[in-house]
């Protein structure tokens, strides 16, 4: 939520979650324009995956960029289970 306009964007990402523990998800969260500083917020949110029992939400994490950066990664941990996902 700053710097020198452009826009942020997020990749598509999969990974088996497992059946037990933690595994990270990384996502790529990239910026179109690098001149200057930039920061953006980022926050999950629950579709066919359900936060608290398929992954552990995020809510407003500030992702910070250094003038010329173009991408940071966030992790998502994925909540492992044995249940018949639909």
């Amino acid at each position: 939520v700053g710097g020198g306009g452009g826009t942020f964007s997020v990749n598509d990402v999969a990974v088996t979650e497992g059946n037990a523990g933690t595994t990270n998800m990384a996502f790529q969260v990239t910026r179109s324009n690098t001149s200057g500083t930039a920061s953006v917020l980022v926050s999950t949110s629950s579709g066919t995956a359900l936060a608290g029992s398929d992954f552990t939400a995020i809510t407003n994490q500030t992702v910070s960029f250094a003038a010329g950066e173009g991408a940071r990664t966030v992790n998502v941990a994925i909540i492992g289970e044995t249940l018949r996902e639909p």
